[in-house]
Parts: structure tokens; C-alpha cells; sequence
């Protein structure tokens, strides 16, 4: 879907698409936006200490679907947690965005190594921005077996 709106992006060096839409983000006032990653990511250490604290070995994956999955993958990315999640948005090209030096790495790496996305066929969502984690991909059919549009969402194929 992504590449149908904007092609040139495929032939364009990824660290230069990737560096352009972070000077933009960051041209149009993003810092309101750092702030809630840095509040998710402050949620889940303090999680994490009282685990700790209580001497508990809990392992932590996070879980999102459609946009609550993005939200779960940049989060595991930066904190390096596992993440499962379902039709969420692409992470590629906006992950210069995401990463900071004292925030953590959105890399492809930490992507690749610690979240699976799963993504219905024809699903727009997962399509917004290229997949940058292990992709499990899934059949979309409806109840009759007759594919599912592609703007009909997942809804329809998983009632």
C-alpha cells in the first residue's frame, strides 16, 4: 500500500528516507509525541523493577493490534522485550525517529530479533509503512472463503 502512494521511497537509500521523515517530524513539533513513547517506556521499567522487587522471574511480551501494535513494537524495540502483535503499521522508515541515544535503538536488529507482526492479507494497516520486524503473514477470508477487500479489515475475516 505504502510503496503504491509514495514508489519512489523503494529506490531511495532506506537511511536517507529514514533520516528525511525524522527532520520532518521533528520540524513539525514532535516533541509532544517523544513524550508519550517516553512515558511507555518509563511505564513498562517501572513494571519491570516491581517484578524485580517482589523477586518474581516474569518475562514480558508486549501485545498490541492495529495501531496499539505499533505503540507495542517501538516500545520492545526500545526496551529490548518481545512483542507479538496483530496489523500493526510498518516501523522501517520512521525508526530514526523512534531511536535515541539515551531512549534506545528502533533498529532493525532489535526489530528483527525481538517482535513477530502478524499480517492479515490485504490488510491496509500493516502496508502504512514498510515491516521492519519477522512478519508472520495470514490468510484473510470471509465466512462464504471469498477473499476479503483490501479495506474491509480484519473484522470481517476474523469475526
Amino acid at each position: 500500500y505504502f510503496e503504491f502512494i509514495a514508489p519512489v521511497l523503494k529506490v531511495m537509500p532506506i537511511d536517507l528516507v529514514q533520516w528525511m521523515l525524522k527532520m520532518v517530524k521533528f520540524g513539525a513539533g514532535a516533541h509532544h509525541e517523544i513524550r508519550i513513547w517516553d512515558t511507555l517506556a518509563k511505564n513498562i521499567t517501572k513494571l519491570q523493577e516491581a517484578e524485580t522487587a517482589s523477586n518474581k522471574s516474569t518475562t514480558f511480551v508486549l501485545t498490541g493490534h492495529s495501531l496499539g501494535g505499533g505503540l507495542a513494537e517501538i516500545v520492545a524495540a526500545r526496551k529490548g522485550l518481545a512483542a507479538l502483535v496483530w496489523s500493526a503499521p510498518g516501523t522501517l522508515y520512521s525508526d530514526g525517529f523512534f531511536s535515541s541515544q539515551h531512549n534506545g535503538s528502533v533498529s532493525s536488529e532489535r526489530m528483527q530479533r525481538n517482535i513477530v507482526a502478524v499480517m492479515p492479507d490485504n490488510d491496509a494497516v500493516p502496508r502504512v509503512d514498510m515491516q521492519n520486524s519477522v512478519v508472520q503473514r495470514i490468510q484473510c477470508f470471509k465466512k462464504d472463503h471469498m477473499p476479503v477487500g483490501f479495506f474491509d479489515g480484519t473484522a470481517t475475516c476474523h469475526p
